[in-house]
């Protein structure tokens, strides 16, 4: 069997984890090109895949590890409207974070309060504190 035999999930979540290899040895380039390819096994309209939820994080991610904070706000706020993906926690704490470090600190504050709403505590472990206090915050106020 192919590659191209495999369903559409397997072959995006194989490209998806080749890239996250690649992001987690500090190459962000190559590792985009891996989210970009799984992008393009996606029909038409993307939203209405599962898929595109992954892939879209992903590419947020390889945007957040360049420190390249609009194109990870961009790329994660697409990826909360699609399929499946529109409570997701982590994507709202991902979105929460790119905002932070962009300087948007009451967008970041909304998102990070949902993100600890939908997610817990847990979705904060090993990230900076500072996410949890403004999430913390931010819920308290009622966002």
């Amino acid at each position: 069997m192919s590659h191209n035999d495999l369903p559409l999930a397997e072959r995006v979540r194989d490209l998806c984890q080749a890239g996250y290899t690649l992001l987690d040895s500090n190459q962000p380039e190559a590792a985009l090109r891996q989210f970009y390819q799984a992008w393009t096994l996606i029909p038409a309209p993307q939203a209405d895949h599962e898929e595109s939820g992954w892939v879209l994080t992903a590419i947020g991610d390889a945007y957040l590890s360049s420190q390249k904070y609009p194109l990870a706000i961009e790329a994660l706020r697409s990826a909360s409207c699609c399929h499946k993906a529109t409570q997701n926690p982590l994507i709202r704490f991902k979105l929460g974070q790119a905002l932070y470090e962009q300087g948007e600190t009451d967008k970041a504050g909304i998102e990070l309060a949902k993100a600890l709403e939908t997610g817990g505590d847990r979705i904060f472990d090993g990230q900076p504190r500072k996410y949890l206090t403004l999430a913390k915050l931010r819920a308290r106020q009622g966002y």
